[in-house]
């Protein structure tokens, strides 16, 4: 049996991408749930920091994961995510006991 795949990623736009950057996390919580293997997404805007996010992403399982991040690169998804961003994301894997 494939354990789950956690993912928390946390993001911080430049000050200017604010407004874009949270039209594109109302996006993500969307949208995300719709892609394979992707069982659901939390978007947390932080309650001190206003301009940092954090994903809580739960798949069925890495290769899936995989996949979707191997298509937002290809079709230049990422780099649109990236431009926005005062620094890269930071981010983890978990699985859950």
């Amino acid at each position: 049996m494939t354990a789950k795949h956690v993912v928390i990623v946390t993001f911080e736009p430049e000050a200017g991408s604010a407004d874009e950057f949270h039209r594109l996390m109302q996006s993500v919580k969307a949208d995300l749930p719709k892609v394979k293997g992707c069982d659901s997404v939390l978007v947390l805007r932080h309650g001190s920091a206003e301009t940092q996010y954090t994903l809580v992403e739960e798949w069925q399982d890495a290769a899936l994961h995989s996949a979707h991040l191997e298509r937002m690169v290809s079709s230049g998804a990422w780099a649109k995510l990236e431009a926005l961003l005062s620094a890269p994301p930071c981010s983890d894997f978990y699985v859950p006991l």
